[in-house]
């Protein structure tokens, strides 16, 4: 697991892109999620759009019919996808939370059977506190599956309470690698324009 870290615009985004499409091309299901601001209070936001872009993968039809029901309950184009699952069971607060987090590691790890799975989620400063809640458990619990989780965090923006820096305290004990983006130096700017310049005047 990753958590890429820099400021606006250095290629943070870009790096978990090369890396996905890599990825992709030899097989790995890929879903990922941009958060905004705007649903940072909305619960399960995050984790029902990393949810929608894994249901077309063959093997989450090995995901028993109540782990579907329990998932359709907060995300609703599961059950568009599976006609014939079940009315999930009542439940609230805590529990609901444990129910979603056991379907979605079952789902995880049914897809993760047939195919190695990476979930993106950028702008982690803006995800909400519900799904990294049920994302920290479910890499904690994910110990020798084929799933990666690559984060991608803004610095230079208050940190204090933020989910990038309450996922930072918790890095050493969940095997998430910590990589930041920063900005070339001048030397650095100045040898890159070089060797663009000297492509150019070879074609």
């Amino acid at each position: 697991h990753a958590l890429i870290l820099g400021d606006s615009g250095v290629g943070k985004t870009t790096l978990a892109q090369r890396l996905t499409t890599a990825a992709a091309l030899e097989g790995a299901a890929i879903s990922r999620v941009q958060c905004f601001d705007i649903e940072r209070e909305i619960p399960y936001s995050t984790l029902s759009s990393i949810i929608v872009g894994l249901l077309d993968w063959p093997g989450i039809a090995a995901t028993s019919p109540e782990a579907l029901a329990e998932l359709s309950r907060t995300v609703p184009a599961v059950r568009t996808r599976f006609h014939h699952i079940p009315i999930p069971i009542d439940s609230e607060g805590e529990t609901a939370r444990i129910r979603f987090t056991e379907a979605f590691l079952e789902m995880l790890t049914a897809i993760a059977e047939e195919h190695p799975v990476i979930i993106v989620i950028d702008d982690l400063n803006f995800a909400d506190d519900v799904s990294l809640a049920v994302l920290h458990l479910i890499i904690r619990r994910a110990r020798g599956l084929a799933i990666m989780v690559i984060l991608v965090a803004r610095t230079g923006e208050p940190v204090a309470f933020s989910p990038a820096e309450k996922v930072r305290e918790t890095s050493q004990y969940i095997g998430l690698r910590e990589i930041e983006l920063l900005p070339l130096s001048e030397e650095e700017s100045q040898e890159m324009l070089r060797s663009l310049l000297c492509s150019d005047n070879r074609l």
